[in-house]
């Protein structure tokens, strides 16, 4: 049984990756109904579990300081997320051009940084990205 945390967080998350979609797709192919992944450039629809939001940065069981940290998060299509589980050479590559050398770095020092989400928390991230979808839908 999951705890109420983990429902929240959950939550959070659902929302959190809906928006990073949405947003991906406006700003990649100026539609909400695709977008390009960021690893291999496939134009990919915004449907039907095509798309995703791409984690370079995993949670793990040191923490999960970056699973709401924009920079960490890009659009994916399902063969770059699931079936080459990340692709994380390339993803890795296009972070330090659209990021810069030193922010990847500071990104991926925030990994050894545990963050112990409270429900607040979770519900303030939530309340936040379902506002953001909302304006852009209008």
């Amino acid at each position: 049984m999951k705890s109420v945390l983990t429902k929240h967080k959950e939550k959070a998350q659902k929302v959190f990756n809906e928006w990073v979609r949405l947003k991906s797709c406006l700003e990649t192919t100026g539609s909400p109904f695709a977008a390009i992944c960021f690893t291999c450039g496939k134009e990919t629809e915004n449907m039907n579990g095509k798309l995703h939001a791409g984690h370079w940065i995993k949670d793990s069981k040191n923490g999960n300081s970056t699973s709401f940290d924009i920079r960490n998060v890009n659009p994916q299509c399902l063969r770059c997320n699931h079936i080459l589980g990340g692709n994380d050479t390339v993803y890795t590559l296009n972070m330090i051009k659209k990021y810069g050398q030193d922010e990847v770095e500071a990104l991926h020092a925030l990994k050894l940084t545990s963050k112990k989400w409270t429900i607040d928390e979770l519900d303030e991230i939530y309340i936040t990205y379902k506002e953001k979808i909302k304006n852009i839908y209008g």
